[in-house]
């Protein structure tokens, strides 16, 4: 028999993460891509609009977590986003020093929600994404 999920859902996300991404929840205040990058986010600094309130639809449910060697990383779980909100938000990654990886893999809202991944260019989580699309990762047969 299975365990069933919790009814939680920010604790079922929790648990998908780091059995998926093996990610724990980071214990920084804001969740925002520059913290990532090794910077501070300007949402609170007067006059500045930081990328992570311009860019609020793409990036809905944020969170922030830690790699077990410390990394931070980045994640979004939107339920639509349009190629002309993403395009400009990816470039700010890029410059930043980010990358963006997008899987329909989300603990969020599975089957409603897709992920956005965001994460220094030195850490890739390919291999990781690669594992996930050859397994059913919602607990159906193989």
């Amino acid at each position: 028999m299975k365990p069933r999920p919790p009814a939680n859902p920010h604790e079922q996300q929790k648990r998908l993460f780091a059995e998926w991404f093996d990610l724990r929840p980071s214990k920084a205040r804001r969740a925002c891509p520059r913290i990532v990058a090794g910077k501070r986010c300007l949402s609170t600094v007067v006059g500045e609009r930081c990328i992570c309130i311009r860019h609020r639809e793409p990036l809905d449910h944020p969170r922030l977590w830690r790699t077990s060697d410390g990394h931070h990383i980045f994640t979004a779980e939107p339920y639509e986003v349009d190629f002309d909100d993403l395009a400009p938000l990816a470039a700010e990654l890029k410059d930043l020093g980010l990358n963006i990886r997008l899987s329909g893999l989300s603990p969020w809202y599975p089957g409603r929600t897709f992920l956005i991944f965001i994460s220094r260019e030195s850490w890739s989580s390919q291999g990781r994404f690669m594992a996930l699309n050859r397994r059913d990762v919602y607990g159906g047969a193989d």
